[in-house]
């Protein structure tokens, strides 16, 4: 019989929350100083090119695959505690892991087999210098499926039993074991540069197995007898590759046609996705992490009323946070990559090249906040099918234009198509709610679009006027963004787009 600690003292919901989002913020803010430090060393050329294609040829293939069987396992893992008490959930927990290990140890071969053939596959522009230390680093970077694989697994058995901090907060020890190589192999060689990644996401795996066992009393289970369970698993976690899956193409598509262009390419979408990412971490994320348990306690009372409305106050609040910070995005886009980025051996040209994908990049932001909430709104409902045509258009789109507009505006032009595939998709998941779902009323009003988007235009403009007239230094950005907020929180009080109220409601 499994025993487990009794806690001293157990945290409310908003309390977990509040710092889940505190170490997330933390984990962001250490992987800027990663991402800032390799910056720094290797600026954005060949070695920084090779580093993320080599992390990205197996993420590509094999580690979506694994997360959302991850996604799938949680179903199904409790529904082996109800029916079969804890020992039974060790023993499909081991079936699960022991299958993934296996399929893991198969990529690994073949990456360690043949890195040539598939580095020529997924990078067909990149250099031979380039080539070569794409092929070592890819050798190294396989090994950090099997920490895939076992955090995929063990994070939301943890989280099933209780821990909920514990995998947040071992997330750091990626960074910290790539900013500590990054600085090793700025002062030795840069061929040392890869090994941060595996051994930090593999020591990550192996302290949550370790946890697992020692504080929930996991019991591992050498078993490769796989059977309904497995079978389950992959049929519950094919509809959400699909949509998952979009996102991690869309992206890979990037970087694959980026190799053709000029050298530091890749590394340009790479800094500018990661600033997308930061902005996305604190703006549109962060309310969906939030408001995603009341849409489903809604979904499951049947309020669908309800549902509606609170649905389109979270949008109207992410569309008050995302316009803005799409238009001070494009227009700043300069000197926000200088600001984060230019010192060291990331030069002014590498702020040019950068600065001009992130201003497409930003464009996307709104659309990248519709599209998930409201597929958290289709998952409420238990309704995947529609994010799934959606997201399969949406990939289908941005291959297309990554062709049509790379050819004319080169490296920008695969921006501007990932933009696009963002209202693609956007687009498509309203019309498939409002085909699917009549009786739910998803968007509030266009008119609170619009005053959000008029009120962005003059507070943006006017910071962006004052900027230009005072000059393009540091503080004078800064200076522009303070008049920008004031301004802009102004005129949203004004026109009564959302209240102090309403944010509070629906974070609550």
């Amino acid at each position: 019989m499994n025993t487990m600690k009794p806690q001293k003292k157990s945290l409310n919901a908003g309390q977990l929350a509040v710092l889940m989002v505190v170490l997330t913020a933390l984990a962001k803010v250490l992987g800027l100083v990663r991402e800032l430090l390799l910056a720094n060393y290797y600026g954005a050329g060949a070695v920084v090119d090779a580093f993320c294609m080599a992390q990205d040829i197996p993420d590509t293939v094999f580690a979506t695959v694994i997360q959302i069987v991850g996604t799938a396992f949680l179903p199904i893992y409790s529904r082996k505690v109800k029916d079969g008490g804890m020992l039974e959930a060790d023993k499909f927990t081991s079936q699960v892991y022991n299958f993934l290990l296996m399929a893991a140890g198969i990529m690994i071969a073949v990456c360690m087999i043949f890195p040539g053939p598939l580095v020529k596959l997924f990078a067909p522009g990149f250099a031979e210098e380039t080539v070569d230390l794409t092929k070592y680093y890819l050798r190294v970077a396989v090994f950090m499926l099997i920490g895939h694989v076992t955090i995929t697994v063990f994070e939301p058995y943890l989280r099933y039993n209780g821990s909920y901090l514990l995998p947040v907060a071992l997330g750091f020890l990626q960074s910290i074991f790539v900013i500590g190589f990054t600085y090793f192999s700025a002062n030795t060689s840069p061929e040392f540069l890869i090994y941060g990644v595996p051994i930090g996401i593999v020591l990550q795996g192996l302290l949550l197995v370790f946890f697992a066992m020692k504080s929930k009393g996991y019991r591992y289970t050498p078993s490769f007898r796989y059977g309904e369970s497995i079978k389950e698993v992959f049929v519950l976690a094919l509809p959400i590759l699909f949509s998952s899956l979009a996102f991690r193409l869309n992206s890979f598509f990037d970087r694959m046609l980026a190799s053709n262009f000029e050298a530091g390419s890749v590394s340009a979408l790479r800094y500018a996705h990661l600033i997308l990412g930061l902005i996305s971490a604190f703006s549109y994320s962060l309310i969906a992490t939030v408001v995603y348990p009341k849409y489903n306690k809604l979904a499951a009372q049947k309020d669908y009323e309800g549902l509606g409305k609170f649905s389109g106050q979270t949008i109207d609040l992410t569309s008050v946070l995302t316009i803005p910070l799409m238009l001070g995005g494009m227009l700043f886009s300069t000197p926000v990559v200088r600001l984060i980025f230019e010192r060291g051996e990331f030069n002014s040209a590498a702020t040019s090249l950068t600065s001009s994908v992130f201003f497409w990049y930003a464009f996307s932001l709104p659309f990248n906040g519709l599209v998930l909430l409201i597929g958290y709104v289709f998952y409420s409902l238990q309704d995947i099918k529609p994010t799934v045509y959606a997201s399969i258009a949406s990939v289908f789109s941005n291959m297309v234009l990554n062709f049509v507009l790379s050819h004319f505006m080169g490296v920008q032009g695969l921006a501007l198509a990932t933009a696009v595939a963002a209202i693609v998709n956007t687009v498509l998941l309203i019309f498939f709610f409002r085909k699917k779902h009549p009786g739910i009323r998803l968007l509030s009003s266009f008119k609170n679009t619009g005053l959000i988007l008029l009120s962005s235009v003059v507070a943006i403009g006017a910071a962006y006027a004052l900027f230009l007239v005072l000059g393009d230094t540091v503080l004078n950005f800064l200076i522009a963004v303070v008049v920008a907020v004031v301004l802009y929180v102004a005129l949203i009080l004004l026109f009564k787009v959302v209240t102090p109220a309403m944010a509070k409601e629906s974070l609550r």
